[in-house]
């Protein structure tokens, strides 16, 4: 499965602009983050199986991600390359 439609944000999945924004006020005074990347990456893992999409079904409907169970699971196979 690629994804799943939820039809409410849950507050403990932030979001691209989330992640923009808490980036923005810790390492971004000192480092220059690539702000396409918290955009691009998420899509790039979603399709490697290391995330699920949740999007809202409604509204403004934020994406946002969590690690797949697989990849919770067995977190030494990302390290190794499988």
């Amino acid at each position: 499965m690629t994804g799943s439609a939820s039809h409410s944000h849950n507050a403990a999945w932030p979001t691209s602009y989330d992640l923009k924004r808490a980036i923005s006020r810790s390492v971004g005074y000192f480092w220059n983050f690539p702000h396409a990347q918290l955009y691009s990456e998420p899509k790039r893992l979603q399709e490697t199986g290391l995330l699920e999409l949740h999007q809202e079904g409604t509204g403004r409907r934020r994406k946002t991600y969590t690690i797949t169970a697989a990849r919770r699971d067995h977190p030494q196979d990302h390290e190794r390359g499988c």
